[in-house]
């Protein structure tokens, strides 16, 4: 717990030093590792008394078999006439005492097996949650950089714009492909039937956005939030494939011609790049749960 404390108060403090902003944490977190650790102990302890009254049978039966063995040997002496016959009951029994611990002997190793099982399946799971974790830990740099292309643009900028009838190409490319990523997420961008954007007359769908420059640069900053919960279609981001194919199609280039739509384009790339390290890291996810249920059954069959 000590650790943990100064962990967290540590990272605090590096958060205000690097982004002049204070983290507030509450006990929950700290008392949910004790939770934690009552758990696991609750859980230990379960087993260590399951193994202990399993032992303790084991030495009941056989006291109770040496305590046969014993009455039949001294009736054998008092009735010397049922001695062939309760010698040959003694064997039996005798017989039947080694079979019993031959059936344990077994069964404690396959529980042996099967905890050798449970082992390995949660070493497989471990290393790739980490590598899944390693993965998402490598977007955020990309949400990062799309936040701040979209805090760098001016709302000032959106109005001049607003005052184009017919804007340059690129600005009116950087537009279309934020429309297509918006299709089927904002009501206001036309689809057709399949969900894709209709290209009719996209500046003025454009146009339509940017009448609240604020609105719309608040659902551009909740965009990431979409991709996270698979609210985007995967077609949004196909149908601007092409464009950012095009090494023309970059925020250095657009500039010149507006720094909004620069900004914009920006954000493009960086919040596809994201996208895409989340959807390879989705068939990893698939597999650590299968690993999970795998696991989860091997402990269950070994209990």
């Amino acid at each position: 717990m000590p650790f943990s404390f100064k962990s967290v108060n540590l990272y605090s403090e590096k958060i205000l030093d690097q982004e002049r902003r204070h983290v507030y944490t509450t006990p929950k977190s700290f008392l949910e590792l004790i939770k934690l650790f009552k758990v696991m102990q609750a859980k230990k302890e379960g087993e260590l008394i399951d193994n202990k009254d399993k032992y303790e049978m084991g030495v009941v039966k056989l006291t109770e078999t040496g305590e046969v063995v014993a009455k039949l040997e001294e009736e054998l002496k008092i009735f010397s006439v049922e001695v062939e016959a309760k010698k040959k009951s003694a064997d039996e029994q005798a017989e039947i005492v080694g079979g019993e611990k031959k059936k344990v002997e077994a069964q404690n190793a396959i529980a042996e097996e099967e905890a050798k099982k449970c082992t390995e399946i949660q070493t497989t799971v471990e290393a790739k949650m980490k590598s899944v974790q390693a993965d998402l830990d490598a977007a955020l740099p990309l949400v990062e950089k799309a936040k701040a292309a979209l805090a760098g643009l001016n709302i000032d900028d959106f109005r001049m714009l607003k005052a184009l009838k017919t804007p340059p190409a690129d600005v009116q490319t950087t537009f279309t492909c934020c429309l297509n990523l918006l299709a089927k997420i904002d009501p206001n961008v036309p689809v057709d039937g399949k969900g894709k954007l209709k290209t009719e007359k996209p500046w003025q769908t454009a146009l339509s956005l940017m009448s609240n420059p604020q609105a719309f640069l608040d659902q551009l900053n909740a965009f990431k939030a979409k991709i996270d919960a698979e609210e985007v279609p995967a077609n949004n981001f196909k149908q601007i494939r092409p464009t950012l194919n095009d090494p023309n199609f970059t925020p250095e280039i657009i500039m010149g011609k507006s720094s909004a739509a620069a900004g914009l384009c920006d954000w493009i790339i960086n919040i596809t790049a994201y996208y895409d390290v989340v959807v390879s890291v989705e068939p990893k996810k698939q597999a650590v749960a299968e690993a999970q249920a795998t696991l989860a059954a091997a402990n269950e069959k070994k209990s």
